[in-house]
């Protein structure tokens, strides 16, 4: 099982997220969850939500030390299963922040920009 998710987000929740004890997207308490996915996963959240955001901030989650319950839910015609994450995420769990911006026509293309990133230790 893969232990690193990644949430991504932009740089103001994340700051916010500074300011209390755990970040907290507006998601957990619209469906319950806070979005989540693999590296693998990443380029294509990019393409099917953030297509018109010209800056996204990525959170690099060890989800070993999640206190929340981390949940694989989504059909795999969409490809899913992605991690749901059922509670704030303590910031301690929050190992890494990596900041991107659009590249005109070519997009994000994240796990290309990111090598090794699954990898982390």
């Amino acid at each position: 099982m893969e232990h690193w998710i990644y949430h991504v987000t932009s740089m103001d929740t994340w700051l916010q997220a500074q300011q209390t004890e755990g970040y907290r997207h507006p998601t957990l308490d619209t469906e319950g969850f806070i979005h989540a996915a693999f590296a693998h996963q990443l380029d294509g959240v990019m393409e099917r939500f953030f297509a018109g955001v010209e800056r996204v901030t990525i959170l690099c989650i060890d989800q070993r030390e999640i206190e929340a319950e981390v949940v694989l839910e989504g059909p795999i015609e969409e490809g899913g299963p992605f991690p749901h994450v059922y509670g704030p995420v303590n910031l301690p769990a929050v190992k890494r922040i990596v900041m991107f911006a659009r590249e005109g026509d070519k997009g994000f293309k994240l796990s290309v920009g990111l090598p090794g990133l699954a990898n982390m230790s």
